[in-house]
Formats: C-alpha cells, structure tokens, sequence
C-alpha cells in the first residue's frame, strides 16, 4: 500500500535510504504499523531533518502526542488506503501534519500547549498566543478546527492570523506558515 500511495503522490519508493543531510536522503519516511512505537520514535528523533510519517494499527491520542512531539509529520492508522495515505503524504510534503481528524485537536494542543513557546525563541515578534495559532496553522487547521482547540471565536482566531500575517510580512495563510516555519528553523525551535 505504501508504495502504491507513493506511486500516486508522485513520489519514488526507496526502501533504503541515505543520512539526513546527503544527496540521497529522502524528503519522507513511512513507518509501517510493524515497528514498535519506541523504535519509530526513536527513528523520528534520530533523524531530524526528514519528514516521518508513522502508520498504527489503532491511533490513539497518546500515540499522536508521542509522535508529533518527537518530531513525526504523520500519525495515522494502517487501514487508511491508498487515496488517503496519497492525500496524507501530499499534506505533509507541503508542510502540514497529518492525523486522524478525531485525534487531532485534544492531541496537538497536548504538544503544542496552550501558549506555546516564547515569542523571542523565533525572533519572529509573535506573541506567545500568535505563535500557538501559528502552529496550528502549520499543522492545517482551519480558523474553525484552532478555534475549537484553542476555545476562541472564529472572529479571535481571524484577528490572530492577521496579526500574523501583518508581523510575517506574508499576504496569505500559506505565505505566512511558510515564513513561520523557515523563522522557527533559523531559531531551532
């Protein structure tokens, strides 16, 4: 399955691969629901500069906060077919995480926490709140999705992604994410 669901995001299946960092080493990794969740884990940490995307046979919410918080793009059950796990990987190539909607809230505001990190860590002149929505919108939520996380208004998230925006300098969401995340790069935050 995975390799047809590489197949039809475009992707080329490599089942070995070289070091982070080298010419060869790939954009993602899938790790199938054989591997223990320690040695995903364990693989996700180790290799900081690849997009992980861990499969489960039963996502749990601490599964999603374990993986996310080690650094994994993805955590999602084997069983999501192919066209899913084409969307998925599509998703995280472009930046965002992937996880099972029912999840994904409760879980990544378990990572993310409800303030989030210092404003100064990434230089960007975010507030502590700004950031946490920044995140948010890293991972793909809708204004609707971090509203509920984060029990705003619609209209109190807006008022965020504008500020956002204006402190960014981007003229769109997909803009800003992309300046954000490059600032949290630099900071390595």
């Amino acid at each position: 399955m995975v390799t047809a669901a590489a197949d039809e995001a475009g992707l080329t299946h490599v089942p070995d691969c070289s070091p982070p960092g080298s010419p060869d080493s790939p954009d993602l990794l899938v790790l199938g629901p054989d591997v223990p969740l320690a040695d995903a884990l364990q693989c996700v940490r180790s290799l900081p500069g690849v997009r992980c995307v861990l499969l489960a046979e039963t996502p749990d919410t601490d599964g999603v906060v374990a993986a996310i918080g080690a650094g994994a793009r993805g955590y999602l059950p084997a069983d999501i077919g192919t066209h899913g796990l084409a969307r998925a990987l599509a998703d995280v190539l472009a930046g965002q995480v992937a996880v099972p909607r029912a999840l994904g809230g409760s879980a990544l505001r378990s990572v993310v926490g409800p303030m989030g990190p210092d404003a100064a860590s990434t230089g960007t002149g975010l507030t502590r709140r700004e950031m946490t929505v920044a995140d948010l919108l890293v991972a793909g939520m809708t204004d609707r999705e971090i509203a509920d996380t984060l029990t705003l208004s619609t209209r109190t998230v807006h008022s965020h992604v504008t500020s956002i925006r204006r402190k960014l300098g981007a003229r769109n969401r997909t803009e800003a994410v992309t300046r954000y995340q490059a600032a949290r790069r630099r900071s390595g935050s």
